[in-house]
């Protein structure tokens, strides 16, 4: 969410920014900004409206203010890619930048308004080859995970990719899997953050194989 909005994805491609307050801000004619004697309602919560014709109050928290659609709507199949995960992160744990990631592996940014619904698209780019299943973010950095067992680190500032983590790789490399299973791809299904700028973080993922693995991230992510 954002400072003011609810936001939610859907399978149609689509995020769907709802007001968290009683406050609207779209300027078209709907259903909470007909054309009613604004006033302090019975209960005394300023910002309701009573409705003189119908006697009910309407409530314009939860109202839908506007519909960001990704900027391609198909995948290679024809299939309307599905929203995964939406996050608010911008540089120093701030809500300035709103990501999204789908199915198709696509990570795409706006750049989320001081007032008003103009949310402005900074950038997107296709990060994974399969659909991005997690978003996490640290002061500086996005992280993204994926079923194609990639993690990527993305600086917030730059949006330049610093990092990629293959973890049947890195798996492999401490010695941490059997040889039984190295064929089997790495899904990555979950993700913790535990952040420490003076020991060094921690990054714990789960995949679709049952594992838990423990990556250090260390004081600079």
């Amino acid at each position: 969410m954002t400072d003011r909005h609810f936001l939610c994805g859907t399978s149609g491609g689509t995020i769907m920014v709802f007001s968290k307050y009683n406050v609207c801000e779209r300027e078209d004619i709907h259903n909470c900004l007909v054309a009613v004697d604004e006033q302090v309602d019975e209960i005394g919560e300023i910002g309701r409206v009573v409705d003189p014709n119908i006697g009910e109050v309407i409530d314009r928290k939860w109202c839908l203010q506007l519909t960001l659609r990704l900027p391609n709507t198909k995948d290679a199949a024809d299939i309307t890619p599905t929203v995964n995960v939406v996050l608010c992160a911008g540089p120093k744990k701030s809500g300035d930048l709103l990501h999204c990631a789908d199915s198709t592996g696509r990570h795409t940014m706006w750049r989320v308004p001081d007032k008003g619904l103009d949310f402005v698209p900074v950038k997107t780019h296709l990060p994974h080859t399969k659909a991005i299943t997690v978003m996490k973010n640290t002061d500086t950095h996005l992280i993204t995970a994926s079923d194609d067992g990639m993690i990527v680190l993305m600086d917030l500032i730059q949006f330049t990719c610093i990092r990629r983590i293959d973890v049947l790789e890195w798996a492999l490399d401490k010695e941490l899997i059997k040889d039984d299973s190295t064929d089997i791809p790495r899904e990555i299904k979950c993700m913790h953050l535990l952040e420490d700028p003076v020991n060094g973080g921690t990054m714990s993922i789960g995949t679709n194989y049952g594992e838990v693995m423990l990556i250090d991230i260390g004081t600079t992510v």
